[in-house]
């Protein structure tokens, strides 16, 4: 999805309101392969996030049940922003935030927390993503095992932007 500049100022002149980037079941898999697959991407419009936007990202995951290891992971214009492995597990929905502190730095939970809330052993982790360009905010699955399966099911993505 790609928005126009009109759509841009409008998204900016709504204070206080979360505009929807994509919400969907996706339903795509991942399947015979050890290579990390992209499932699904939303591209983030340049400039809207600021110097203090945020991304709201919801994935519903579903994946074999086995023991072994199935990694669900997001990217945020290259960078891994989550990295969550699971075993002996059917499925996992989690919240993740990402703030923009600046147009080129961005904070979020520890990458590798399967809420996305609570307490963590683990400092937050920044990043260098450049937001005056567009980004592309990229889910994938690898498994370790080719005849098992992890499928994105459903998906929200929100945008904070940035209002000061």
């Amino acid at each position: 999805m790609s928005l126009k500049q009109g759509q841009i100022d409008k998204i900016l002149g709504a204070i206080g309101n979360i505009y929807t980037l994509y919400s969907g079941s996706p339903n795509v898999s991942v399947t015979g392969t050890l290579n990390e697959t992209v499932l699904q991407s939303v591209t983030v419009p340049a400039n809207v996030l600021g110097n203090g936007g945020s991304i709201i990202v919801i994935p519903l995951w579903q994946m074999t049940n086995s023991i072994n290891t199935k990694t669900m992971r997001t990217r945020f214009g290259g960078a891994l922003i989550e990295d969550i492995p699971a075993t002996t597990s059917a499925g996992l929905q989690h919240l993740t935030m990402l703030y923009n502190t600046a147009i080129n730095a961005q904070v979020s939970f520890n990458v590798s927390n399967n809420s996305g809330l609570g307490l963590s052993t683990l400092a937050p982790v920044t990043f260098n993503v450049d937001t005056s360009i567009d980004q592309v905010l990229s889910f994938s699955g690898l498994l370790t095992n080719i005849g098992e399966t992890i499928a994105l099911k459903g998906l929200y993505v929100g945008l904070i932007p940035w209002t000061n």
